[in-house]
């Protein structure tokens, strides 16, 4: 794993959440579904659009390999992981109250994403290919937007993502989430 970012690494390292949640929603169908989601949550069935696992590793913390869930900002820590996926959850969120549905385009990386880093925050031992065996595991209450769209109204099966966020309700409130047992907790709508 990678020590150090280079300088050009870590002004792309931006957040990606504060990126996301700066786009106006009627222009996150493609953004978010076709490129920023996939610049930030890689899994294998990656677009020809999308870059290709070599082409991020300065951008990912020295990670590699990609695997299905494997973001960003996994190696940075999962605090700053969770704003990101759940940020690109919110949008989802949004776009379909407003009429256009994303979540069919990014369920499977939102799911991936989720389910990777739900499975080490609840213990399961850090292999040694992933960020060297040394993660920050502070994964807040950042699910539950993305498990009720995803487990609820689409029935994927979600595992991971439910024992923690079923452990971590009622959801109070993060620097970006608050009260979203409150207000998503086997919502239908």
């Amino acid at each position: 794993m990678a020590k150090w970012v280079s300088r050009s690494a870590a002004l792309h390292q931006r957040s990606t959440a504060t990126k996301l949640s700066k786009l106006p929603v009627s222009r996150c169908d493609s953004i978010v579904a076709d490129r920023r989601l996939a610049e930030f949550v890689h899994t294998a069935n990656a677009a020809a659009s999308t870059p290709r696992p070599e082409a991020l590793a300065d951008y990912w913390w020295g990670q590699t390999p990609l695997v299905d869930g494997v973001a960003q900002e996994t190696c940075r820590d999962f605090a700053h992981t969770g704003y990101g996926v759940s940020a690109a959850a919110h949008i989802a969120e949004t776009s379909r109250i407003q009429g256009r549905d994303l979540y069919p385009q990014v369920a499977d990386r939102l799911r991936a994403g989720f389910e990777l880093h739900a499975r080490y925050q609840l213990g399961t031992p850090m292999p040694g290919w992933l960020c060297g065996g040394q993660l920050r595991r502070e994964l807040g209450p950042v699910t539950e937007v993305a498990y009720n769209a995803l487990h609820n109204r689409m029935h994927l099966d979600l595992p991971e993502t439910e024992r923690l966020t079923i452990k971590q309700r009622p959801a109070g409130l993060d620097m970006f989430t608050m009260w979203e047992t409150l207000t998503h907790a086997d919502n239908p709508a």
